[in-house]
């Protein structure tokens, strides 16, 4: 019996995994997102004052994110915690939140630096 080797036609996609670092203080939260096809994008969220209004401002940064893999959180513990909890609220994924070292106020250019880092670009 005689077979024949059908070729793949399917998409293969080249795009690179998505990834997120975000800084968060009382204030504000900045994403910087990686969108898979090598450029970044930065948000910046204004968070409200009022416990119950900053739940909704958390939960829109989180959605912001998107789910990519891995995301970082940087920020003080308070604020961070914060973040990271809405975030697996939204998502259910705890295992995409990476840990790394505390770190002082970080600028948009520190974001997009640190990101391109962790992408390897």
């Amino acid at each position: 019996m005689q077979g024949r080797t059908r070729r793949r036609t399917g998409f293969r996609s080249t795009l690179r995994r998505a990834g997120a670092v975000t800084w968060i203080d009382p204030r504000r939260a900045i994403v910087a997102r990686a969108s898979g096809r090598g450029d970044i994008e930065l948000r910046e969220f204004s968070l409200p004052a009022d416990a119950d209004e900053r739940r909704y401002g958390l939960g829109d940064v989180a959605r912001e994110l998107g789910g990519p893999d891995p995301v970082v959180f940087i920020g003080p513990e308070s604020d961070r915690a914060a973040l990271e909890r809405e975030f697996v609220s939204v998502f259910r994924r705890p295992d995409r939140i990476e840990d790394i070292e505390p770190s002082g106020p970080m600028t948009r250019a520190d974001l997009v630096a640190m990101l391109r880092e962790r992408l390897g670009s």
